[in-house]
């Protein structure tokens, strides 16, 4: 998963062994194993908990 913030251009990768532990119903879009590929999600629709899962990109 790729999250972009609009504001910066900064991006970031979530992994999805982090991503499985944290989803509900209200974050059900972020679903990594969604087999559509490559999702790419504003930093605004990440919950504040998952924040600090977040690995900025190079």
């Amino acid at each position: 998963m790729l999250i972009v913030d609009p504001a910066t251009g900064a991006m970031y990768r979530i992994s999805d062994r982090d991503l499985q532990g944290v989803l509900s119903e209200t974050t059900a879009q972020l679903n990594p194993f969604d087999s559509k590929g490559l999702q790419i999600v504003s930093i605004e629709d990440v919950p504040s908990d998952m924040r600090s899962k977040m690995v900025p990109l190079k």
